[in-house]
């Protein structure tokens, strides 16, 4: 993500790798690095940051003063995606009763208002649709992880 931004913007971040989010907390808070790509979580709550844009296709229901980076006019969008995998060739029967219980869950009010709480959006895709989720990322980001030898 952070380096087709920076494609998009010209090239001209320094990108600095960091092992974790608080690592990145504390160069941003302390001035030595100007921005990050984090998390919603990781910003709810904390005055400390100021929230320039989100990378998502939409504005955040969690953010929703925040503009996207297209609305800006950056064309780079991206979201976090967490799905449930399983080896290739998985028994239809067990496919299909891990998807119905999925997609119930998605579904419980308990849950989503959980999940809004840790500052996440969920939303349920079922094996299809997370499939084009993914194949749509790679081409959004295939060319350019290529390019720089990220797939090695």
């Amino acid at each position: 993500m952070i380096e087709k931004l920076n494609e998009e913007l010209g090239g001209n971040l320094e990108i600095v790798q960091f092992s974790g989010s608080a690592e990145v907390s504390q160069a941003v808070l302390g001035g030595s690095v100007d921005l990050s790509i984090a998390g919603v979580p990781n910003l709810l709550g904390n005055d400390d940051y100021q929230p320039l844009a989100t990378v998502s296709p939409d504005r955040s229901e969690l953010l929703d003063e925040v503009p996207t980076l297209t609305e800006l006019g950056v064309n780079v969008e991206g979201d976090l995606m967490f799905g449930l995998w399983g080896p290739k060739g998985m028994d239809e029967s067990v496919l299909n009763i891990l998807e119905e219980a999925f997609a119930k869950a998605s579904q419980d009010p308990e849950l989503i208002e959980e999940l809004n709480d840790m500052g996440y959006e969920s939303s349920y895709e079922n094996p299809e649709e997370f499939q084009n989720t993914i194949d749509n990322a790679y081409q959004n980001f295939g060319d350019i992880v290529s390019e720089l030898g990220l797939n090695e």
